[in-house]
């Protein structure tokens, strides 16, 4: 087959919505697909679009000249498309409220190419920029999603936010994202983190964007009522800055735990996996999520117990492998925080749990051999 994958931007700090159609694009070029990804050159990544290209996917970045709130106006795609789109079997769009996915749609149907939508949690007008959400589900939104030959939620708890929006329930099939294994059967040695940034003590890891629907200032608040109980406790929060860095900075000063929480930025792979390898705790709170969080399953691949929250936890839950707690309940965060810094037989035992899961259910091929049989059913 012939596949197009159209992501808005391409590099890995913007997490799950790009690195999951990373993934995904360079194992079907393996499985002798021809597969392109389009995208812009907002935050482009070379180099990680040069490791995709080593594998035989085709990457194409276009100018973003315009950026409203990551509405990323790309315009020279339109002349491409025209020229390139009718190549193609079928068509995957990544995220939900996209420029990009506006355009493609207008082609898709012109051409009469299927399309498939993967949101990545997307759907829901949660958050900031409200009203603008609701602004482009009006203009293009809805018939994105009526128009589209199949939409893959992420999780179960996505599903119901996809079908809010106007898709059928049988347009809806739920595939959560594989996890590469390859990567995790030679990790870093421990310490290594510890030593580049001169930690003795016990770490509580997040790792992820910093941005305000991801519940950090929720997780600081039960770190400072903790820190007066062990020696040398650390909250690293790994990852870059989305807006949010400020607020969380005063939030921190408040409670008088400066020398406690350690600010790193965006971890390059082998870094971050060291992050995890020393990480007592990881932990991971967002207000909403909708998908399946992927850095508390990396985590639990590094050998670390992982804290999350009921708005994230469906892995997490099923396969009995983490602490959960209740969103916005700080005193259950706490309480789970201290069980996991002390029960360590129990940690061991909650990661043998997701390991086993992680490899019994999320590896990549048969969610690949999935993903085909929905392709070729969408041409049909």
């Amino acid at each position: 087959m012939k596949i197009l994958h159209v992501v808005p931007f391409f590099a890995a700090k913007f997490g799950g919505s790009v690195t999951v159609p990373y993934e995904l694009s360079k194992k079907l070029a393996k499985r002798k697909h021809d597969v392109t990804i389009i995208t812009t050159d907002f935050g482009f990544d070379q180099q990680y679009a040069d490791m995709i290209r080593s594998e035989g996917v085709q990457v194409i970045p276009f100018p973003c000249i315009a950026n409203l709130g990551l509405y990323l106006y790309s315009p020279s795609i339109k002349m491409w498309l025209k020229k390139n789109l009718k190549g193609f079997d079928i068509i995957h769009l990544h995220n939900y409220r996209s420029y990009q996915n506006s355009v493609v749609w207008k082609y898709a149907m012109k051409f009469h190419i299927p399309y498939i939508i993967s949101p990545h949690a997307s759907t829901p007008r949660i958050g900031e920029k409200k009203i603008l959400k609701w602004i482009y589900d009006v203009i293009s939104g809805y018939r994105l999603i009526r128009d589209a030959s199949h939409i893959i939620a992420g999780s179960q708890e996505e599903k119901p936010y996809d079908i809010q929006m106007g898709a059928r329930d049988e347009q809806v099939s739920i595939i959560y994202p594989g996890m590469d294994l390859d990567k995790y059967r030679s990790i870093p040695e421990k310490g290594l983190f510890k030593k580049k940034w001169g930690i003795d003590g016990k770490i509580i890891l997040y790792l992820g964007r910093i941005n305000n629907q991801k519940g950090i200032d929720f997780c600081i608040q039960a770190f400072a009522d903790l820190v007066g109980k062990y020696d040398n406790l650390f909250f690293v929060i790994a990852g870059p800055d989305d807006g949010e860095k400020v607020h969380l900075e005063k939030l921190i000063t408040a409670h008088k735990i400066e020398q406690n929480v350690i600010f790193t930025g965006f971890l390059e792979e082998n870094e971050k996996l060291s992050a995890y390898v020393d990480a007592d705790v990881f932990i991971l709170t967002p207000i909403y999520m909708g998908g399946v969080g992927l850095t508390p399953l990396e985590a639990i691949l590094c050998g670390t117990p992982v804290i999350v929250n009921d708005a994230c936890g469906e892995v997490i839950k099923i396969a009995k492998c983490g602490y959960i707690v209740k969103t916005g309940d700080v005193n259950d965060l706490l309480k789970k925080m201290n069980c996991a810094l002390e029960n360590h037989e129990y940690n061991n035992k909650l990661v043998e749990n997701g390991k086993r899961f992680i490899m019994e259910n999320l590896i990549w091929e048969p969610i690949i051999q999935r993903v085909e049989i929905l392709y070729e059913k969408c041409q049909q």
